[in-house]
Formats: structure tokens, C-alpha cells, sequence
């Protein structure tokens, strides 16, 4: 059946897509002696030669937070790599985003073919996802590894002692090196869910030539949306919108008594959830919570996931400077959450679908500070409204549309009009915590944050922003939660909108085996 166009320049009609790429769709580009274009390949080959050892430096450094980092080193070199039962499907997803998004994939692909699957991450937290989710088939049809450098000499090792039958790699993943070695075996390879944001284009843009020569290895370049399926041609690709694979999300089977378990662990006490906060963004997300009518109520919770657990300690400590209660998830797993505590971290991997389930609203983080945001449609998938920053470059057409559908609050400058009324519901809220004593004893988050900061007479002079952070936006955020919290036709809009819109696996699933139906 199919896909109608639902939102204008998302997605194509299922109808209109080749059941298989051939090169009539393929962009017309002449070979080129352009100086320009070995300028580049020089360039990037003398790089990749030299910032392996400082690659290994820089991992070793981040292990003393996260002792992973420095596990498996060898295989960043194609040394240790597992030993595969026959030529496998390659699926490269650099870290739990992207690996979630393809998840539905490799689940048909378990469900629907035979050959074994290697997934490749570059992050440690990518493999202890990929360990979480899939638990039960690896090493049997499952295997994970870590990406090697891209040098032509260690992705030759990598290629012979793995031998992929397609490679897939997922969203942005573009290694020079490794393309070139993929198409001079003659091994189809994909970039799938691709997605080019137009900051990236822009950076792509300035060297054209190399780009172009380095995207014709991918045998097609298959697009989440029509605005990168764009992007990609301008820039020389074989490129066609397959539609995103990110709403093809589903709860899993034990989903219920995971719901259960997260809501005996909080006390079934109502919380927000900031999900996948980076650093520079805890600080303006807590600000903006202690000035919310939300946390008015003793009972209220914030409920922070950092997108790097190793960070669960210092944002710890910056509820602490901040005199709030705090605990983490890995405590609470052994007793209860204290009725005292003001904020949760959750400090683990893969335990955050049934916050996003029992959430009143989330606020998404990486989209505070230029990183781009994160995957608004895990909120979604459970009606639970969602707010998200200004910096959402990486989820454009995605938040975009939803927004256009009312289906997704995003903060930009364009309301500043309104922090007069949010200064105004400010200062109410400090009057009225001033003379608020509670029965228990339990002072509220408003309080503590006052005499913490000495303020005397409203919220906001709380100097919590960073110099990242416009000096606006935590005053727009409260706002944000103030308003979005009295409108959960919002969650329920953004359900419509990811139904409207799933389906997208299946056409990848025949991108690999074009002869099924």
C-alpha cells in the first residue's frame, strides 16, 4: 500500500521508489584529473596515517571515567575481531543513536534471512547497547566489533578477515579509506537512514570534488527525508528517500514489566524527564524546573539522563552545589527513592523507555547547545508531549514537520515576547514559596534553590546559565513546561504523527534482498 504524503517534503510516496537502484538513477559525473581532487585524497590519507596513536591517547584518557574506552583497543587496528560462522552482513552505527535507529532493521533481519551480522560501533556505549538490545543472538547470529581507523592499510586487514556481503552504514557514517576499499572488492555497500543536516552540506561543500568522488562508493545513498535526499544529489551522490527507519519504533516484549519495575523504583511520584542532556545543558534544564509550577508540588521529580553515562557524576555534583537531593538509578535499583530526593540520574543504558512511558512531559536534550538534538519520536511513541531547544539540526525535517502538526514544542527567540509573563509567573511563584512551609518538614526545590543562590527577589537572578546558553533561554523553558504541562493534546498529536509515518524498514530490508516482496 502506498505512503501518502503526509507532511510536505518528509516522505515519498512508497509508489514512486525503485524496487532496486540501478544507474539510470545514478547523478551524471565525469571523471576528473582536477588537482583539487588528489589535493584532498593526499590530504586525507596523510591524516588517517598519523592520528591513530593520538586516537588511542585520546581513548585512554576518556577510560578513566569509562574503563571500556580502553577495552578491545586491537580491533580498532583489525586485530581480536570475532570469528564470524560465514560472510556477514557489515551494519556500521557509530553509537546508541544511530544504532537505535536500526535496530528494526537487524530485527527483520534476524527475523527474515540467514546470514550472520556483524555491527560495528565507535563508542562504548554503542557496543553495551548493542549487548543490552541483542543479547540473546550474539555470537550465535550477532557479532560486535569497533570500527577500525580508516587507513587503507588496517580497513584492508579489516576486509579480508571479515569478508562482508553488504555493507551498510548508518545515517552520516562517510569513511573515505573504507568506501574506496568496499567498491574496489566489489562489495554493495549503503548509507542508509542517511540524513545531511545543512550545516553538515555546507562543510561537505568545500571540497565538492572529494566529496563527490568519496559518496559515488556507495552503490545508493538512501535518504530519511526529501531535504537530504537533496542535499546528497547536490553533492554528487546516487541518492533516493527511503523514508526514516526512526518511526518504526516499537515497546519491547517485557515493556509492561519494565513499566512496573521503573514505577516502583520512583515511587510512582510524577516526574519531567531530560533525556540525553550534554554538558552545558543540566544546568539551564534544573533552573528552569525549579522555576515551574511543576515542581510547586513536594512530591514533584526530575529525572535527568545524561547521553553519556560517564557524566552521571558530575551533574551529581551539580545538583549538589545546587542543595538538591539527588540520587542515581543504580542506587535506587537497591532501595526506594527517598521521598526527600528532588532529582534522579539515571546513570544506566537501556532503562529509559518506560520513563519516556510515565513521563508527564520530556525535555530533549543536545538541542540546547549546538550539538543538534536528539530523537524526539521515543516520546512519542507513548503520547508523552515533548520540548525541545533551538539546536535541532540533526533531527530538522523530523521536528520541523511535527512542529507544523502542533505535535512538539520547540523553544526559539522568536517567543521572547513572552518572558515578561514568564518573569511575572516567576516572581508569583517565589512570593508564594517565601510563606510556604510544608507539613512534613520537606522544604521545596524553590527554597533550597533561594538559599543557595541568595536570591531575594525572584528565581531568575540564579546565575545557573553557562556562557553557552543565551541568557534567554531558561527563562523560555520554564515557560515552555509551564504551558506544555496543561496541554497533552500535544503527546497525543505527535503518536498520530509517528504512525503516519512507519514503515520505512521494509523498504530497506529490500534494499538488501531486492527480490523479496
Amino acid at each position: 500500500m502506498p505512503l501518502d504524503i503526509q507532511i510536505q517534503g518528509l516522505y515519498v510516496k512508497n509508489n514512486t521508489m525503485p524496487s532496486h537502484f540501478t544507474d539510470k538513477h545514478r547523478p551524471t559525473h565525469h571523471k576528473t584529473t582536477h588537482p583539487a581532487r588528489f589535493f584532498w585524497w593526499w590530504l586525507y590519507t596523510f591524516l588517517s596515517l598519523i592520528l591513530p596513536p593520538f586516537a588511542v591517547i585520546r581513548l585512554l584518557w576518556k577510560s578513566r571515567h569509562n574503563p571500556d574506552y580502553r577495552k578491545k583497543i586491537g580491533q580498532r587496528f583489525a586485530y581480536g575481531l570475532p570469528t564470524l560462522p560465514g560472510r556477514p552482513i557489515w551494519i556500521h552505527a557509530v553509537s546508541v543513536g544511530e544504532f537505535l535507529a536500526v535496530l528494526p532493521l537487524i530485527e527483520k533481519l534476524l527475523a527474515d534471512s540467514d546470514e550472520p551480522i556483524l555491527i560495528t560501533t565507535t563508542t562504548p556505549t554503542g557496543a553495551a547497547m548493542v549487548r543490552d538490545k541483542l543479547a540473546s543472538q550474539l555470537n550465535q547470529r550477532i557479532f560486535h566489533g569497533y570500527f577500525p581507523f580508516d587507513t587503507p592499510t588496517i580497513i584492508g586487514r579489516f576486509i579480508r578477515k571479515t569478508q562482508p556481503k553488504t555493507a551498510l552504514f548508518v545515517e552520516t557514517e562517510i569513511w573515505p579509506h573504507c568506501l574506496r576499499q568496499l567498491k574496489k572488492h566489489g562489495i554493495p555497500t549503503y548509507l542508509i537512514n542517511a540524513r545531511l543536516s545543512q550545516k553538515s552540506y555546507r562543510r561537505y561543500a568545500r571540497c565538492r570534488r572529494f566529496t563527490a568522488d568519496v559518496l559515488n562508493c556507495f552503490d545508493l545513498v538512501a535518504c530519511q527525508n526529501t531535504m537530504s535526499e537533496a542535499r546528497f544529489k547536490t553533492l554528487g551522490a546516487a541518492a533516493c528517500n527511503y523514508g526514516s527507519m526512526k518511526f518504526d519504533i516499537h515497546a519491547p516484549p517485557d515493556f509492561a514489566a519494565q513499566k512496573t519495575n521503573c514505577k516502583t523504583r520512583t515511587q510512582g511520584r510524577p516526574f519531567i524527564l531530560a533525556a540525553s542532556t550534554h554538558k552545558g545543558e543540566d544546568e539551564s534544564i534544573i533552573d528552569a524546573y525549579l522555576n515551574s509550577h511543576f515542581s510547586d508540588d513536594a512530591n514533584a521529580l526530575l529525572v535527568i539522563a545524561p547521553r553519556h553515562p560517564e557524566r552521571s557524576r558530575a551533574v551529581q555534583q551539580l545538583c549538589i552545589n545546587t542543595s538538591l537531593q539527588v540520587e542515581r538509578y543504580s542506587d535506587a535499583k537497591q532501595s526506594p527513592l527517598s521521598p526527600q530526593t528532588h532529582v534522579l540520574i539515571i546513570d544506566t543504558l537501556g532503562e529509559l523507555m518506560p520513563f519516556y512511558a510515565l513521563a508527564k512531559l520530556t525535555i530533549i536534550g543536545g538541542s540546547f547547545i549546538p550539538h543538534g538534538g536528539h530523537n524526539p519520536l521515543e516520546a512519542a511513541l507513548f503520547k508523552t508531549p515533548s520540548i525541545i531547544g533551538p539546536h535541532f539540526f540533526n533531527f530538522d525535517a523530523i521536528v520541523t514537520a511535527m512542529h507544523a502538526e502542533q505535535a512538539i514544542v520547540v523553544i526559539t527567540p522568536s517567543i521572547e515576547p513572552q518572558i515578561d509573563a514568564t518573569k511575572k509567573a516567576a516572581e508569583n511563584v517565589a512570593a508564594k514559596v517565601a510563606k510556604k512551609t510544608t507539613a512534613t518538614g520537606v522544604e521545596t526545590p524553590q527554597t533550597l534553590q533561594r538559599q543557595s543562590t541568595g536570591a531575594t527577589s525572584t528565581p531568575l537572578s540564579a546565575p545557573l546559565l553557562t556562557p553557552l546558553l543565551t541568557p534567554l533561554l531558561t527563562p523560555l523553558l520554564t515557560h515552555a513546561i509551564n504551558e506544555t504541562l496543561n496541554q497533552p493534546s500535544i503527546g497525543h498529536r505527535a503518536h498520530h504523527f509517528l504512525t503516519q509515518h512507519q514503515g520505512a524498514t521494509a523498504r530497506y530490508f529490500t534494499l538488501i534482498y531486492p527480490e523479496s516482496p
